[in-house]
């Protein structure tokens, strides 16, 4: 009978132990990282991610990563995702952040534009053309195009 009652205690216990760790899932987590615009490549820790922005990328929640995110045509973005001490769980692992990464790329033209010297209607008009360009060959969807005119306009008008 004794044995009977530890023997269930004991496998109570273990598949309690065992749903906590279903629950929080293992020492991995999924981290999102997405960009606009989309279809750009990621790196995590220097190594390529396999696919394009939006993708999920499966990180160790023991660790700390450099992510950078990088499209032709944009300024690179880099980003820190660290274990969150204050997420730390009963299993002991904690929980990676940020948990999602929204990159907004900024167009080479227009932060190289602050830089160079000239006439300032020359290079807005050359930007809108490399977003037209770019366009037209499929790298820019309307909306990205827009996103792009956009910075250009707003660059332009504030410098």
């Amino acid at each position: 009978m004794k044995k009977t009652y530890l023997a269930g205690i004991l496998a109570s216990v273990l598949i309690s132990l065992a749903g906590c760790k279903a629950i929080e899932g293992s020492g991995t987590q999924d981290v999102r990282v997405d960009s606009f615009p989309k279809g750009a490549t990621v790196y995590v820790n220097g190594a390529l991610v396999e696919g394009k922005t939006p993708v999920d990328v499966t990180l160790s929640r023991k660790g700390s990563y450099d992510v950078v995110i990088k499209r032709e045509g944009f300024q690179d973005i880099e980003q820190k995702v660290e274990n969150d001490p204050t997420g730390t769980s009963i299993m002991g692992y904690g929980t990676l952040s940020p948990r999602v990464i929204n990159a907004f790329l900024i167009c080479d033209y227009v932060a190289g534009a602050a830089d160079t010297k000239g006439d300032r209607f020359e290079q807005m008009k050359e930007a809108t053309a490399w977003a037209k360009d770019q366009s037209s060959k499929g790298k820019l969807d309307k909306y990205e195009l827009k996103y792009v005119n956009d910075q250009i306009a707003k660059h332009f008008a504030s410098n």
